[in-house]
């Protein structure tokens, strides 16, 4: 009777991890996302800085939506900090914030990383403790 109170309390553990580790990998997957768009950003930064003053763009709205704009200015540039405020910076002010945030999904990662070999390792351990005790 023992035998299966334990084989059930390793069941609902290894469930508890593996719900634990799917919630892990999600959030990589959301940091690799943010990731490449920050990328993109920087990129275009750079692509923009590239730009002669007076060149024709065209400036997206939303999603396969344009504008066409002419390039008056390229050191001062509106940054969205959150919270729906937009401050000016310049484009190495802009460029370093860019860095400095990639910097922290990296760290970020790392962690998350970690803790998600861990959950295997866990997750691992505990399947084969259930397997004795399933095999007894």
């Amino acid at each position: 009777m023992a035998n299966e109170e334990q084989i059930q309390e390793k069941y609902l553990h290894l469930q508890l991890i593996a719900q634990t580790l799917r919630q892990v990998q999600q959030q990589l997957q959301l940091l690799d996302e943010q990731g490449a768009e920050i990328e993109k950003m920087t990129d275009g930064l750079g692509t923009l800085m590239e730009t002669k003053i007076g060149t024709n763009l065209l400036v997206p709205v939303s999603e396969g939506i344009f504008v066409q704009a002419m390039l008056k200015d390229k050191e001062k540039l509106l940054v969205n900090v959150g919270s729906n405020v937009v401050v000016e910076k310049t484009a190495e002010e802009t460029r370093f914030l860019l860095q400095t945030r990639n910097q922290e999904l990296k760290e970020h990662r790392e962690e998350l990383k970690k803790q998600n070999e861990e959950l295997i390792e866990a997750a691992t351990a505990l399947q084969d403790e259930l397997n004795k005790l399933i095999t007894q």
